[in-house]
């Protein structure tokens, strides 16, 4: 692979690590706040014999694990391996959920490289969970496809490159779109033919807020784009080993911000303007705040004949709404954004006060909270005999 080709939309390469790492180092409150507020976690909701408590006996301790292990790191697959799965994803795990579930992991080969479609709910959690989830279980490497618009600073742009994310330019004009695209699918298909690592994508050009998870064609084309001419649209889509996969969490947990910013979009006549670091600040809270159970759910790799883009983005989007982990508190929120009682014995335990940071908000925002956690449901029964999607259709 001609890798100085793809420099500007690749991982950090080993040249580059030092400056991002350094930076890192000469901005600590961002990686201490977000460690020392999971370690808080951890201690408080851990079992006594958690070996986390053993393996951080203090804080302190934490910190100069933390330093240490930065200090081993030579490329972006050291630091998902040395950060983020050792010291990072299990505070999470242990700090911030309920448990972590894998579903469907006999399905998936995750020694050869695949190319993960999920729905999308946090910016790094839904791929670092998946990342986790790879190195525990040994196989390659995950990269990521982020925006680029996230990338708003230099700190920004060295935790994304750390993280092992590729990026994706946005708002680019028609011919610089069609080559911006056409780089990222001969850098994806290459990395790929090579076995580099696998990937990752969202379904959607963004988390949805709304809870209604979509898959775009323009995704799948833009995969494909630089195979046309070399072999058919189906081989194409099966040798990218494409993996439906969705993750559920049982709280969001930037559920009131992504209703917040619903309800700011609606009432705006200029649509909903981000002020500048409020993706770092997403970032910090998707992984500091509670997110109760957390599962990750695979299907199996796309393997058949093709006719176009979206009738591959309809079978994966599909594949994701059906294997997506409904938890009560979706069924409650069904119920009661539709004044029914039809899913009531599976929520037997839930009530208003279950999710209590939602007491005090006004109702029209409260509202859009609930339909985000009912709009799972609603996909699901979308695709059940002689039901019907109540609201969120596309």
């Amino acid at each position: 692979m001609d890798k100085e080709k793809y420099h500007d939309i690749t991982p950090l390469d080993a040249k580059e690590i030092r400056g991002a790492l350094l930076l890192l180092k000469n901005i600590p409150e961002f990686a201490e706040h977000i460690l020392l507020t999971l370690y808080k976690a951890m201690i408080k909701n851990s079992s006594p014999d958690d070996p986390l408590r053993t393996k951080f006996r203090t804080q302190e301790e934490l910190l100069r694990s933390y330093y240490f292990a930065l200090g081993s790191v030579r490329d972006w697959r050291d630091f998902q391996d040395a950060i983020m799965h050792d010291i990072v994803l299990p505070l999470i795990i242990s700090g911030t959920t309920a448990g972590f579930y894998i579903e469907g992991l006999d399905k998936v080969d995750l020694s050869q490289p695949h190319m993960f479609i999920s729905n999308h709910r946090d910016i790094v959690l839904d791929n670092a969970l998946l990342a986790h989830t790879v190195i525990q279980n040994k196989g390659l490497k995950v990269s990521g496809l982020s925006g680029s618009n996230l990338y708003i600073n230099n700190l920004a742009a060295s935790i994304f490159g750390l993280l092992g994310c590729t990026k994706v330019y946005r708002h680019l004009g028609i011919r610089e779109t069609f080559n911006a695209s056409m780089l990222l699918s001969e850098f994806i298909n290459a990395a790929m033919d090579e076995k580099l690592c696998s990937f990752w994508v969202a379904g959607g050009a963004g988390r949805a807020k709304d809870g209604v998870d979509v898959v775009l064609p323009a995704i799948i084309k833009m995969m494909t784009l630089s195979q046309k001419g070399k072999c058919s649209f189906s081989e194409s889509i099966n040798k990218l080993s494409i993996i439906p996969m969705a993750v559920s969490y049982e709280r969001n947990p930037n559920d009131v911000n992504m209703a917040t910013e619903i309800l700011k979009t609606m009432l705006s006549s200029v649509g909903y303007k981000k002020k500048p670091l409020e993706d770092l600040f997403a970032i910090a809270g998707g992984i500091t705040r509670y997110k109760g159970r957390v599962t990750i759910s695979f299907s199996s790799p796309l393997n058949g004949e093709w006719k176009n883009a979206e009738e591959v983005a309809s079978f994966v989007e599909k594949e994701i709404r059906l294997n997506y982990k409904l938890y009560p508190f979706d069924f409650y929120a069904y119920d009661k954004v539709h004044d029914t009682k039809e899913f009531k014995a599976k929520y037997k335990d839930v009530s208003d006060k279950s999710f209590k940071h939602l007491n005090d908000l006004k109702y029209v925002l409260s509202r859009k909270v609930l339909e985000a956690y009912a709009a799972p449901v609603a996909s699901k029964l979308l695709y059940e005999e002689g039901k019907r999607l109540i609201y969120g259709d596309k």
